[in-house]
């Protein structure tokens, strides 16, 4: 299966209840990204840093439990202009696959649809 990266769609053609959902996209660097399509169709990337944390939910008797953890800070979305076709997807409650497609040209949507 290997790694991807998530899109959140927020453009105004994608449908309402599809808004909110995370779909996965092997399109773009697949480094386990978190990418937001905007209303405008622009495309950002989240950025962070990162601190070491005590884990609060730490089990010393559970065998995949560990003390510290990673948590991000100092969270902002970025602008990234590509130019690049981008075909994210998730599979529906009866099992099928649904996949919409974002073509940037400079960073600009110039077309967006779903995919058959």
């Amino acid at each position: 299966m290997g790694m991807f990266d998530y899109v959140r769609c927020e453009y105004k053609e994608m449908p309402l209840e599809h808004r909110e959902l995370s779909y996965q996209t092997k399109s773009l660097y697949s480094c386990m990204e978190n990418y937001l399509i905007d209303k405008d169709g622009i495309l950002f990337v989240e950025q962070y840093e990162t601190e070491e944390v005590d884990n609060p939910d730490y089990d010393p008797t559970k065998r995949f439990s560990f003390p510290k953890i990673m948590e991000k800070k100092n969270i902002e979305w970025v602008e990234r202009p590509i130019t690049d076709t981008i075909r994210f997807y998730d599979i529906d409650d009866d099992g099928n696959r649904i996949q919409y497609i974002a073509t940037y040209v400079k960073g600009k949507l110039v077309h967006f649809g779903i995919e058959e």
